[in-house]
């Protein structure tokens, strides 16, 4: 696996711009591009801004957080400490809104909507020593506001040039209306120090010339009066404001520069090499004061006004640090991951990914751990340059492979090679001897035999069979054609691709074929319209490759005869420039365009988003999927060093117990869920069953089963993020008693959350049987009426229910009479309870009971049956029935008295009466009369 630079080729130019679990962690290399920094007014407080954003030190350096890095599409420019106040500071970025403010001491910034949309690439700001007069100047034009920012004028523009760019810009710490900014034009290719006296009303150019470009100024804060320029011919200073310069250190071409505030006599100039030279006498004499800087590339430079032997000095790098006026320094990058990494390489054998940082050198991360620790880098500077060099600490790597157990690095004089992962190193030269200056841009290996190796230079393509010692010239390749990257087929042995195009033109010639290591090619048949990049083969297929044109990505499974253009990923415009195939997995593709990643798992034809494309933040110029670890991501960034994340959808299975019927199978239910937030592929949930079952079945819609002799295994190719999927698994001839399944399901992709992958499910294999009872009875009757109850018990199955049990509760207002039943025998209770033993039920029998009652009090009279075993019963709801007597009084008696004059009326109650007492007298009377008569006898 290698790394691919394009630098020497326009045409492959990456795009530029900004492990944890399912979510992006910057994994370093430390350092960050620095391109402004600033002491705060607050002992112990450093701001750092560049391509990542802003950082904040509480601790003069030694150790960084980002306060800001979703600048959106752009990097910080400036910065600015209010001189009054030490909880403001201001930042400027290109895009609007463009100014940032912070109003607790950097702990925040928030964007200041009050700036006029008129400020576009707004480049530099400035403040005034008593904090309420701001300049924010941007290409061509300047701003100011004389209430902190609350509103803004635009005044005179600084150039007639439209798009001047603000390089420097200082405000006289005596006077809010004097200002000095130095500006780059594109006229002329013209550099200009310009000054004004009222506030940008008007504009005085101090200097102008097409070598003086001035990247830094820089002002005496004794004596205004005194400037001094970093410019690209010396170091040159002014003692009455800029009217008159002279170059104090002529002939070197310098970055930036910084005056102790404490004894502004002492001068520091940092030269685009990367040398800090310091003068004690204003200038007069310069000493190199370099040490073991390592801040890459400088950009500035800042003197601590609290001690000012104290100095830092930003650049592509990161941050140096010095605590003894620059005699010693230390990389001060703790917190900062924010480097620019040009791209990745893994070595499987070693279980070490490697990373290239520009101008840096080389990092590699070990056993997935998600940082990245330098090898010796010092090594590969002694190569590249014959030695140490404190003049350039840069080192400019344009290719990287890491072999089994090795590294290559291709450096400007040759190729460098280490046997052991990047400690020791040794040189090689490319052959034939009169194209050894060509600096190879890309280098591959073939995973067979590592130890073969093709080589891309700008105008040449090189063959070495011994690990990169030795190089030939690869010949039957088109006259004045240049490769514009090399891929291996992972599985193909000795098959490599190669795009070509022709020199001068960038035309495209087509796609090389090699199947000799090689030795030999041949020019496909064919090539979409459009054509720009050779992606990736696929690594089980070595005739199936993807390639991507500006609009769209394409894929031939013939090696190149026939092209099928794949699904427009949603989540960026037009084709990738980064793809990257799963190597367990081939169907899982993850494609990738500046900012923009999208992960598909069905080969391309649908997209998801592993990263939004338009966010503040990060670029990306090359994907790599670690080959022990291949639901690791990893992304070789702009600004942002590597990022990393690790997909892991969170599954979960659930399930449903079923009842255990002698005799029938056990059917359970499972639910299998993706919670997110990607897809999952190659879901599996297994269910291991008792060792005694005889017959497994298994169903799952969408997905495919395979049924062991006590087992069950259920397969879906994809399931989605918020999907769900059904799996039915049933058991027959499992003996009685206890069971007890327990599911889990896994997927190709670690799981985020795996205290839901398993359910245990507990039943018993037992007699079951599905009871129920109807009941029915007189609706209505009067006290004193007799009453008839039929009781219907029925058994569903599927076993015979031993002995059931019926009761028959009846009402409180109802007398109890006689049972009997078809079944079995039953007994009342004095308490109006009917209970009858029925005896077994047959599964589909049923048997009848009769009860008899009397009605004996009016009212709802309602009598609850009730009919249960010892067999387990499915569906308790029908054991239970009620029947309802509704009991009133008979009505009273009607009385008709017979031979009333008048034809027959009836007597009134008050004649009924006298009519009874009368007939009760004399029948007592009659039969006193009669005992007395008998005793007289």
């Amino acid at each position: 696996m290698r790394l691919k630079m394009f630098a020497t080729i326009s045409l492959w130019l990456p795009l530029l711009a900004g492990a944890g679990t399912n979510t992006w962690t910057a994994m370093g290399p430390a350092g960050a591009n620095v391109t402004s920094m600033v002491f705060g007014r607050t002992a112990g407080t450093v701001f750092a801004a560049g391509g990542s954003g802003v950082y904040r030190s509480l601790d003069d350096g030694a150790d960084w957080q980002a306060i800001k890095t979703d600048f959106p599409g752009n990097a910080p420019t400036g910065m600015a400490i209010d001189p009054s106040d030490a909880t403001r500071l201001y930042v400027v970025a290109p895009t609007w809104p463009s100014l940032y403010v912070s109003t607790d001491g950097g702990a925040t910034l928030q964007a200041a909507t009050s700036l006029p949309t008129a400020v576009t690439q707004a480049g530099q700001v400035g403040v005034s020593q008593d904090g309420r007069t701001l300049y924010i100047a941007s290409t061509g034009q300047i701003f100011s506001s004389t209430d902190r920012g609350a509103t803004w004028a635009q005044r005179t523009a600084i150039s007639s040039d439209p798009l001047a760019i603000p390089l420097s810009l200082v405000v006289d710490p005596t006077d809010a209306n004097s200002v000095y900014i130095s500006v780059q034009l594109t006229t002329a290719a013209l550099q200009q120090v310009l000054a004004t006296h009222d506030g940008g009303a008007t504009w005085q150019v101090l200097s102008s010339d097409a070598n003086g470009r001035a990247p830094d100024l820089a002002i005496n804060p004794s004596n205004p009066m005194q400037l001094w320029a970093a410019r690209y011919d010396g170091v040159s200073t002014s003692v009455d404001r800029g009217l008159h310069w002279t170059n104090v250190l002529p002939g070197i071409a310098m970055a930036a520069v910084g005056v102790d505030p404490e004894n502004p006599a002492i001068v520091y100039a940092v030269s685009a090499p990367g040398v800090v030279y310091r003068s004690a006498d204003n200038g007069a004499h310069w000493t190199a004061a370099t040490g073991s800087i390592s801040a890459g590339v400088p950009t500035c430079i800042a003197v601590d006004p609290a001690q000012s032997v104290r100095l830092l000095m930003g650049g592509y790098a990161g941050v140096a640090g010095s605590s003894d006026s620059g005699s010693t320094w230390s990389a001060q990058v703790g917190g900062m991951l924010s480097t620019t990494v040009i791209g990745l390489s893994a070595d499987p054998t070693t279980d070490r990914i490697y990373a290239s940082v520009n101008a840096q050198g080389l990092y590699s991360s070990t056993a997935g751990a998600a940082a990245f620790l330098p090898v010796n880098n010092a090594g590969l500077y002694a190569l590249a340059y014959g030695g140490p060099d404190p003049a350039d600490t840069t080192i400019n790597i344009s290719a990287m492979l890491a072999p089994p157990g090795g590294l290559l690095a291709s450096l400007g004089n040759g190729l460098a090679i280490s046997q052991d992962g990047g400690s020791n190193w040794t040189l090689s030269q490319i052959v034939p001897p009169g194209n050894g200056s060509e600096q190879l841009f890309d280098i591959v290996s073939f995973p067979a035999a590592p130890q073969t190796l093709l080589a891309a230079a700008y105008s040449s393509m090189y063959r070495s069979v011994d690990g990169g010692n030795l190089w030939s010239a690869i010949s039957g390749l088109p006259a004045n054609s240049s490769s514009g990257n090399l891929l291996v087929a992972p599985s193909g042995g000795q098959v490599a691709y190669s795009l070509m195009y022709t020199i001068g033109t960038g035309a495209i010639l087509g796609i090389y074929r090699t199947a000799d290591a090689g030795i030999s090619w041949t020019a496909g048949t064919s090539i979409p319209a459009g054509l720009r990049l050779l992606l990736a083969v696929d690594p089980t297929s070595a005739a199936t490759l993807y390639t991507a044109t500006d609009t769209a990505l394409f894929k031939s499974t013939d090696s190149g005869s026939t092209w099928l253009a794949l699904a427009a990923n949603p989540i960026f415009s037009g084709g990738p420039v980064q793809l990257v195939v799963d190597p367990l997995h081939p169907q899982i593709l993850i494609a990738g365009r500046g900012a923009g990643i999208g992960r598909s798992v069905d080969g391309g034809t649908t997209w998801e988003a592993l990263h939004p494309a338009s966010p503040p933040g990060w670029s990306l110029s090359s994907l790599l999927l670690d080959p022990l670890r291949p639901e690791s991501l990893l992304v070789a960034t702009s600004y942002s060093g590597v990022q990393q994340i690790t997909i892991a959808p969170d599954l979960s299975v659930t399930g449903v117990a079923p009842i255990g019927a002698i005799g029938a199978p056990l059917m359970f239910g499972f639910t299998v869920a993706n919670l997110g937030p990607f897809a999952a592929t190659g879901v599996t949930i297994n269910v291991p069953l008792p060792a005694m079952t005889q017959i497994v079945t298994a169903s799952a819609p969408g997905g495919t089963c395979i049924t062991g002799t006590s087992s069950a295994s259920c397969q879906f190719p994809i399931l989605r993020a918020g999907a769900s999927a059904a799996v039915t698994v049933t058991a027959s001839g499992v003996p009685v008693g206890p069971v007890q399944v327990i599911a889990s399901v896994a997927a190709d992709q670690p799981d985020a959350n795996t205290q839901n992958n398993s359910v245990t499910l507990t039943t018993a294999v037992a007699a079951v049987a599905d009871l129920s009872v109807s009941v029915t009875g007189n609706a209505t009757a009067q006290t004193g009426d007799p009453l008839m109850y039929n009781i219907t018990v029925s058994n569903a199955g599927p076993n015979t229910a031993a002995s059931p049990i019926l009761t028959f509760q009846l009402a409180g207002g109802l007398t109890p009479g006689t049972s009997t039943t078809a079944s079995g025998a039953c007994s009342i209770s004095s308490a109006a309870l009917v209970s009858c033993a029925l005896g077994d039920l047959a599964a589909g029998g049923s048997v009848k009971v009769s009860v008899t009652a009397t009605a004996a009090a009016t009212g709802s009279q309602v009598s609850t049956v009730l009919v249960g075993s010892a067999a387990v019963d499915p569906a308790s709801a029908n054991n239970i029935a009620t029947v309802a007597t509704s009991v009133t009084a008979p009505p009273a008696p009607t009385v008709t008295v017979v031979g009333k004059s008048g034809g027959g009326g009836g007597l009134s109650l008050w004649e009924l009466l006298m009519f009874v007492l009368i007939i009760f007298f004399l029948g007592e009377n009659s039969w006193a009369w009669r005992k007395q008569n008998s005793s007289h006898a």
